[in-house]
């Protein structure tokens, strides 16, 4: 939120309010230079419907079923913008992972739960599916980080008349390329987070056929569903023994940045659009990338240059290796500068804004 701040203040300065919705107040971070409001939905409705009503352009990050309903029936004097986080346009209105997992994920995932909770689920969506069709028909506006996405969001939401306007959650100056330069080292990273999503047994399954060498795979688990974690850190012992190495701190992103200097290789098992900050990292420090075919970031890395290769491929030609050549740097961030430097960042707000 210190980012989103710093960027919206330097396109509009003065003109922004961030408002918490259901979250405890001081959680948006130090803002300490802008206008916050902390609501309470429900408590608080007619107050936050008052501050949308008063906007010229009202962004939606996460569009919950909490939110949808304000995004619904905000008034069309107002720009309204649904800023997609990925789980609010993914999957399905009944599991917003359908589609997204591998067989051994799924399994794990599904085992561990009964059919009671799949019937909760249901009736949870045909109760609020109405409320985000009306929200995605309401927004005039859809945001997300790659382009990719819009045709996933139109597909769950063909309700959607709008137009798609990219808003980017970092940009190379302030946390891509933060931090000491080191040389690269031979490390695995694989996933960013305690989601199922990641897939990732499959990658660990994957992996314990390659010969490691002594390399580490470092597990980044520190957020997200933590029973699923420690189901994870039981197959990754499992699978890899000691090469297996699970992070399941938080720290410092300087830190964490200092971190994936260690790993020369970065895999992601996810089918969608997640962990967008590992990837543009590894873009930038030189690493190699190995997605998942279905990942539409995919599409969007080599569309601007920058080499992926697939899970599908590993089998076959193993893991890659071996460093870049100053001139494959150089373009990958020269890519990253062109679509993810604060310029480029900060055009984007006011190419949103002059929509208004």
């Amino acid at each position: 939120m210190d980012f989103t701040a710093s960027v919206f203040e330097e396109a509009a300065p003065g003109r922004n309010l961030f408002v918490g919705v259901d979250v405890a107040p001081g959680s948006l971070g130090a803002l300490a230079d802008t206008r916050v409001e902390y609501v309470i939905g429900g408590a608080d409705d007619e107050r936050l419907m008052s501050l949308i009503a008063e906007s010229e352009v009202a962004v939606f990050h996460n569009t919950t079923t909490t939110i949808a309903r304000f995004l619904a029936t905000a008034p069309s004097s107002v720009l309204r913008v649904w800023s997609g986080w990925g789980g609010d346009y993914y999957g399905t209105a009944i599991s917003s992972d359908a589609g997204l997992l591998g067989p051994a994920t799924r399994h794990l995932v599904h085992s561990e739960l009964r059919p009671t909770f799949w019937a909760g689920r249901a009736i949870h969506a045909l109760r609020f599916g109405p409320q985000l069709r009306a929200a995605a028909r309401a927004a005039d506006v859809f945001s997300a980080p790659i382009p990719g996405d819009q045709a996933v969001f139109r597909r769950r939401f063909p309700q959607f008349q709008g137009v798609y306007s990219q808003l980017n959650y970092a940009s190379v100056e302030d946390s891509i390329s933060i931090g000491e330069r080191h040389s690269l080292g031979a490390d695995l990273l694989v996933g960013n987070s305690a989601a199922p999503t990641n897939n990732h047994l499959e990658v660990l399954q994957l992996l314990a056929l390659q010969d490691l060498d002594g390399r580490r795979v470092l597990v980044p688990l520190s957020y997200g569903n933590q029973g699923y974690a420690q189901s994870v850190i039981r197959e990754g012992r499992r699978l890899l023994g000691d090469s297996f190495v699970p992070i399941t701190r938080m720290m410092p992103l300087s830190e964490y940045n200092e971190l994936l200097w260690e790993c020369g290789v970065v895999l992601m098992g996810a089918q969608r659009q997640a962990g967008l900050g590992n990837i543009l990292r590894a873009v930038w420090q030189g690493a190699h990338l190995v997605l998942d075919r279905h990942n539409p970031v995919v599409e969007y890395l080599r569309d601007g240059g920058v080499p992926v290769t697939l899970l599908d491929d590993i089998p076959v030609s193993g893991l890659p290796v071996g460093p870049l050549s100053e001139a494959d740097l150089a373009a990958r961030r020269a890519f990253l500068n062109d679509n993810w430097g604060r310029a480029r960042v900060l055009d984007n707000i006011r190419t949103l804004v002059d929509q208004k």
